[in-house]
């Protein structure tokens, strides 16, 4: 029901014109002088035009300020319009023309929710016509719960909140990333994404996610081999063990020590992962040598 949609406006004007290049050609007019004031010089004619080109250009301008401020104003208890200038809560936004977000500020998932209008009456009909934008806020509400459980898990991979660390100590500022079920860094570092949505497309289109039970175990068991690799220098090695001249805290068991004497530590701290115990190591002068 169109009567859904409310705008600021007293009335939602339909008849701003949809498109430019009304105005006839300059040769157009020529002949039409020919036919119907063949008096009429050719110079007097250039002035005719531009003097319509300018008037044309000056109206249309018009028209698509009234235009873009119509479209900017729509809205229905769970939709608005984000005109291209700006970006939702959660990165998406338009190169040219509106997109549909809803009230919350945040992007609708789904590709029919991508789409960038330039027409009042195409804007109009998608909001008019989408059960989503029909919802009350306290149902969008709602189904923003679901729509973050559905893009939670995919295969062998889950989606990390922000600012929610894997093993490996990396996180995302901003945003969302994932990692495999273990909670282990995928790939070389850790990728950001703006919204549940499409940290869960990027889930669907990474192999690891995607390997079958036999792959994932063969790729777990690569990862723990790079990892046993990883713990040790010429000098240096992550140690799970306690010395006598650490007293590390509970949960806080690993450190480095020094491999040409076991018993002496590399410096006094202690780590809760492997990984914490590695990123700290790979800044020791000594160990890299």
């Amino acid at each position: 029901d169109i009567s859904n949609i409310t705008s600021k406006d007293s009335e939602t004007n339909s008849n701003i014109p949809e498109s430019l290049n009304n105005s006839l050609s300059f040769t157009d007019k020529f002949y039409i002088a020919m036919l119907y004031n063949p008096k009429l010089d050719k110079k007097t004619l250039k002035k005719m035009h531009k003097q319509d080109i300018r008037e044309q250009q000056q109206f249309e301008a018009k028209a698509n300020t009234e235009r873009e401020r119509i479209m900017a104003n729509l809205s229905t208890s769970a939709c608005k319009t984000l005109q291209y200038s700006k970006q939702s809560k959660d990165g998406k936004y338009c190169n040219q023309g509106f997109m549909i977000i809803g009230i919350d500020d945040l992007s609708i998932p789904g590709d029919e929710f991508k789409t960038c209008y330039s027409s009042i009456k195409q804007l109009k009909d998608k909001m008019s016509s989408h059960k989503i934008c029909q919802l009350s806020r306290k149902q969008l509400a709602f189904k923003r719960k679901q729509w973050n459980d559905d893009f939670l898990y995919f295969g062998n991979c889950k989606r990390l909140e922000t600012k929610q660390k894997n093993n490996q100590e990396f996180y995302c500022e901003q945003g969302f990333s994932f990692v495999t079920i273990f909670n282990d860094l995928i790939g070389e570092k850790t990728k950001c994404f703006g919204s549940e949505e499409s940290a869960y497309l990027a889930m669907q289109q990474n192999p690891v996610c995607n390997m079958n039970d036999t792959e994932f175990d063969n790729y777990v068991r690569q990862q723990q081999r790079q990892l046993k690799r990883q713990i040790k220098t010429k000098y240096c090695q992550v140690v799970k063990k306690k010395y006598k001249y650490i007293s590390c805290p509970k949960n806080f068991d690993y450190t480095i020590i020094n491999r040409n004497n076991a018993n002496e530590p590399i410096n006094s701290k202690c780590f809760a992962t492997q990984y914490q115990a590695i990123n700290a190591m790979k800044r020791i002068a000594f160990c890299q040598i």
